[in-house]
């Protein structure tokens, strides 16, 4: 900024200069605009064209100082054009670094690839949720956007591994696929299941049919916007007090509910126990509504016989509080219940 502002009293300086040395050449030499303004701009330029018309005594010594102050505010003029030019350059190298360095020291992030209309959805949901978060995005005003708003964003396009390493995929927890071509995220999706098997994945079906596509791919799961759109519209209309409780407990409301999923690990405390000893409900209020096994069998509504086993993944509903208290429980931290 400080150098456009001197950029701008440069270019007043010249235009002054061109003023002084018009004005200069029409009063000494009783010169014609035209050719006052042409022998100015030839003086101050030192391009060595000869004098358009006769130089008095006078006019000469006026030349000499119209040259020494023209040329010197060329010179300035052109240093600062050039520090203008290597400053954008270092600026851009130097954001550059820090972002990939930034990326670098991410662990269990989320990928977005493609921030359109669905995509600006998913950055305002995780960013509201404060999960570390890398977009790709290969549209430049849309990647000048995010930056501004302070998203980690990549420009590029997914397809290229390269960039996918840059956003440090191997250590991501899940990358979600919102570009607008279904063979798009099929490579998209080959490529990253690639670098990192262990991957989340989850991507959006553009094309009635192609769900399976991507899930041969290496999809984990495959959302279709427009179905899901259609189903719901559906259920609103014909169960609307389901909707509206499932709005409350996925999408907030007054009440604090939420539902959520977390992992038995092995050290945890709750480990072999059964779900009417385990004091989930006693202590914490919750409900579990589901249990995934680790071998990715879903049991709905569990019985309070169900044995907890390390790698399940217990769905709760209850106030987030609790549902943080319980997944640190899980995690093998003991809890001053």
């Amino acid at each position: 900024m400080e150098s456009l502002r001197l950029l701008k009293y440069v270019v007043i300086a010249l235009a002054l200069v061109l003023v002084w040395g018009t004005a200069g050449y029409m009063l000494i030499e009783h010169a014609r605009f035209l050719d006052a303004v042409y022998m100015t701009v030839i003086s101050i330029t030192t391009v060595g064209y000869g004098e358009v018309f006769h130089l008095s005594q006078r006019g000469r010594i006026f030349t000499m100082l119209l040259i020494l102050s023209g040329l010197g505010v060329l010179l300035v003029s052109f240093g600062v054009l050039t520090q203008i030019a290597v400053e954008g350059s270092l600026r851009r190298i130097w954001g550059r670094r820090r972002l990939e360095k930034t990326i670098a020291k991410l662990k269990n992030h989320f990928i977005l690839c493609g921030s359109g209309r669905i995509g600006s959805l998913v950055v305002r949901e995780l960013r509201e949720m404060n999960l570390p978060l890398v977009v790709i995005e290969r549209n430049p005003e849309v990647v000048e956007e995010l930056t501004r708003e302070g998203v980690l964003v990549l420009p590029g396009s997914a397809t290229d591994e390269e960039t996918l390493e840059q956003a440090n995929i191997q250590q991501a927890k899940g990358l979600i696929v919102t570009v607008s071509s279904d063979a798009e995220a099929v490579f998209i999706i080959l490529s990253a299941r690639n670098l990192n098997p262990d991957l989340f994945i989850i991507a959006r079906d553009i094309g009635e049919g192609n769900e399976r596509k991507l899930k041969q791919a290496g999809a984990n799961r495959v959302i279709s916007p427009y179905r899901l759109m259609g189903k719901r519209m559906v259920n609103a209309l014909l169960r609307p007090a389901v909707i509206d409780m499932l709005d409350t407990i996925m999408f907030g409301g007054d009440l604090d509910l939420a539902i959520e999923g977390t992992e038995v690990y092995s050290n945890s405390p709750l480990t072999g126990q059964k779900l009417r000893d385990s004091g989930i409900r006693q202590k914490l209020g919750l409900i579990i509504i589901g249990i995934q096994q680790a071998n990715g069998n879903l049991i709905f509504n569990p019985s309070p016989d169900e044995e907890i086993s390390p790698g399940d993944t217990l769905i709760s509903v209850g106030d987030m509080d609790s549902i943080r208290r319980l997944a640190d429980w899980l995690q093998g931290k003991n809890l001053d219940l």
